[in-house]
């Protein structure tokens, strides 16, 4: 039936490994924080002002102090002065939150796993430091974002299949009519399942 080779395709779909070409992939050596998709681009502080709150940037790499960073455990702390680290403001997850230093606490917000050439927020590792709308140029802000492979996976919740990134969300049958030809969506969770999920 449909519905058996749907559930099938996204089986595989959530199996899948998700291959891109950079996006949200980072090299780290020798100090930098380089994004793949355009290595020629490094993380660094804006400006070079280490002060609380001041923003992680990408820019075209250089040797100056405000390029280098330190992987310290979960810490990515600023090597010229180690006392700020890599932090997500006001520790709050989300696509486009904002990454800026502040002075290292030992707190969810300043902590981070790196996971190959992935830099996940440890807190809530759906969310992986990105490069705001991927627009690798000067100037362009360091942001969480959902993971790439995020949207591809998917678990079952009893009667409700769930989308990983956003538990919140199922798959449903657009305006709950079934049939052959019928659009599935994304849409909010029915508390027990409603007859369209």
């Amino acid at each position: 039936s449909s519905v058996q080779t749907l559930l099938g395709l996204c089986a595989l779909t959530g199996a899948a490994a998700v291959t891109t070409t950079g996006h949200q992939k980072w090299l780290i050596s020798n100090g930098k924080l380089r994004y793949k998709a355009k290595s020629q681009y490094c993380a660094s502080v804006r400006e070079g002002k280490v002060t609380d709150g001041s923003d992680v940037i990408l820019w075209h790499c250089s040797n100056k102090a405000e390029f280098n960073w330190v992987v310290d455990g979960d810490y990515i702390r600023l090597s010229q002065d180690q006392g700020y680290c890599l932090s997500v403001r006001e520790g709050r997850a989300g696509d486009g939150s904002d990454i800026i230093i502040w002075r290292c606490e030992d707190k969810p917000a300043f902590k981070w796993t790196v996971d190959g050439e992935h830099v996940k927020f440890k807190a809530d590792q759906r969310y992986w430091l990105s490069v705001r709308q991927n627009n690798p140029v000067d100037g362009t802000d360091l942001i969480l974002w959902s993971g790439a492979s995020n949207a591809f996976r998917w678990f079952v919740d009893g009667p409700l299949i769930k989308l990983a990134a956003m538990p919140d969300r199922c798959l449903s049958v657009r305006k709950n009519k079934v049939g052959d030809g019928s659009d599935v969506i994304l849409w909010n969770c029915g508390t027990k399942g409603s007859a369209n999920q």
